[in-house]
């Protein structure tokens, strides 16, 4: 084993064991692999032995311009760099020893400061991102929401073109409308009807209705979404 080595303050040591690669260690550590190149300049890690010692980046050695990306489940390379509005040209660049094939979930990239990440959903909706191959309607079926309910809360997502990697916020299950922003939704129980939850929400089924404008009074039955009238 090397000995000796010398890091920058604020690093740490690693030895590198069989079976490691650039991007692994890279992951493992949530740094990336231009940072490791940089604080080891030394270094050939496509030779590196076993046993060998090199420098750990600190965390501001992670990104050495712009800002870290952490991969997600089900993020592609082409994904990522088309969600931050980046070329994959760009986004390689940036990410040298970086294998696009081959990310992985918790892996660090650098993106460019300015890149706008895909922002937080609403309390009660979940966060999502298109995988390869998917189509509007898997998310519908995917997410037991309605077309128009999916439009509403994502209207730069194209049924007709959806890109991988795109980021989207799915309604709640069951839910055929988006509530105005800001309010509240219910989602109505085994047992339940209009008058039954008009009653538990104090309000008359008239001005519930009124909140439903796309629903029926027989929507009214388990699992649907519904608005709450302020």
């Amino acid at each position: 084993m090397e000995q000796g080595r010398i890091c920058p303050r604020g690093a740490g040591y690693y030895i590198w064991q069989q079976g490691d690669s650039l991007a692994g260690v890279a992951a493992r550590n949530s740094t990336t692999a231009q940072a490791i190149r940089v604080i080891n300049p030394d270094v050939d890690f496509d030779t590196l032995a076993a046993g060998s010692e090199i420098c750990l980046p600190s965390q501001s050695y992670t990104c050495i311009s712009g800002q870290p990306y952490t991969v997600r489940q089900g993020d592609t390379f082409s994904g990522i760099a088309e969600a931050l509005n980046i070329s994959v040209y760009e986004l390689a660049e940036r990410n040298p020893g970086v294998t696009p094939d081959s990310l992985m979930p918790g892996q660090i990239l650098c993106v460019p400061a300015q890149a706008e990440l895909p922002t937080s959903c609403p309390s009660g909706y979940t966060a999502g991102r298109i995988a390869r191959g998917d189509t509007y309607a898997q998310l519908l079926i995917r997410h037991n929401v309605s077309y128009n309910a999916m439009r509403s809360a994502n209207p730069g997502l194209q049924p007709g073109g959806l890109i991988a990697g795109e980021a989207y916020c799915a309604p709640p299950q069951g839910a055929r409308q988006v509530c105005p922003e800001g309010g509240r939704f219910y989602t109505i129980e085994r047992g339940e009807t209009l008058l039954t939850v008009a009653n538990v929400l104090g309000v008359t089924p008239g001005r519930l209705l009124r909140s439903n404008p796309s629903l029926l009074p027989s929507d009214f039955a388990q699992g649907t979404v519904i608005c709450v009238p302020d």
